[in-house]
């Protein structure tokens, strides 16, 4: 075999140190024209968690003379409420862009102190996560939440005081398509209450929504949908010996929904609604919906809703 020549081995070793320290000073002027986006010293990454992180805080002080709702040997207290959290999102910061992929998880709980009946005090944390995903005309929504909450238990009681906790357990899935003019959403919603201690047999229950609802729009008005939907529910009660307190649900609407004014959105829908009950009990009523979204600034949202329809107790007695 033939041998390289040395001196030709050097140059060609010389030239290829040579492209490399250039190509090193290039990469090197390029990343100092770039935004520092991760530091070797982890700063980067904890700016980028940091602008993601909102901590919030609610305090309210109330005062109430029947606390327990009684009809009869009235309860009263001073109640502070706190509510604690903080928000991890990933997203567009405005609360009512949607039109962009997000993900926010929301971590907190609800802290009451009751000033004279202590026995009502309570700590109920909660987890929530949401997230957006979708590209054109094709959205896919979903909530996932877990909670800890509690209620007096006189509203089915004969007036004896209380207060009841359960764990409620809340998925919301939501796909939404729009086609030009004319669009479609369907919308399946599950919710479980498990009770703690009192009333984890009798009360326990399950919720599922079935929702689908279509809009048209005008050509004259973009900015505004009219409104027809659809839904079907289905409560019951798994531990119950007994199935005569499961009842069902057809309810449908018809309404609008459109930009008022640059800052202004709102919601207005009027139904039919019937609950029918495993033994035959039936009940009907005209359901009635709005709602206003008032955009104060980038992260400052005002809300007013107004609604009435069929109010159904989850306990059973």
């Amino acid at each position: 075999f033939a041998q390289a020549n040395p001196a030709f081995q050097y140059a060609a070793a010389e030239r290829s140190m040579v492209m490399l320290e250039a190509l090193r000073e290039n990469v090197i002027e390029q990343a100092l024209d770039q935004p520092d986006l991760i530091s070797p010293s982890g700063d980067g990454i904890m700016d980028f968690i940091s602008d993601r992180l909102h901590p919030y805080g609610n305090i309210e002080f109330e005062y109430s003379d029947n606390i327990y709702l009684l009809k009869n040997d009235r309860e009263h207290d001073f109640v502070n409420r706190i509510n604690p959290g903080v928000k991890f999102i990933l997203g567009p910061g405005d609360l009512l862009v949607r039109g962009k992929n997000y993900l926010e998880l929301d971590l907190g709980g609800n802290i009451s102190n009751y000033f004279i009946h202590h026995k009502a005090d309570r700590s109920n944390p909660y987890a929530k996560l949401r997230a957006n995903l979708g590209k054109g005309n094709h959205r896919i929504d979903f909530r996932q939440e877990y909670e800890v909450e509690s209620l007096p238990t006189s509203l089915v009681s004969a007036g004896k005081p209380g207060t009841s906790d359960y764990t409620a357990n809340l998925t919301d899935i939501s796909w939404e398509t729009v086609l030009n003019r004319f669009g479609f959403d369907l919308q399946y919603v599950r919710k479980t209450n498990d009770y703690i201690g009192d009333f984890r047999l009798s009360n326990s229950m399950s919720e599922q929504t079935g929702i689908f609802s279509a809009f048209i729009i005008p050509e004259a008005t973009p900015k505004t949908r009219f409104l027809f939907e659809y839904q079907y529910g289905i409560i019951s009660y798994p531990k119950t010996s007994t199935v005569f307190n499961n009842y069902y649900k057809n309810k449908y609407w018809t309404g609008v929904r459109g930009v008022i004014t640059k800052k202004i959105t709102g919601t207005a829908k009027f139904g039919y609604e019937t609950i029918r009950y495993r033994t035959g009990k039936e009940y009907r009523t005209f359901p009635v919906y709005g709602d206003l979204y008032y955009r104060f600034s980038r992260r400052a949202l005002f809300i007013l809703n107004a609604s009435r329809e069929l109010g159904t107790s989850s306990y059973i007695y």
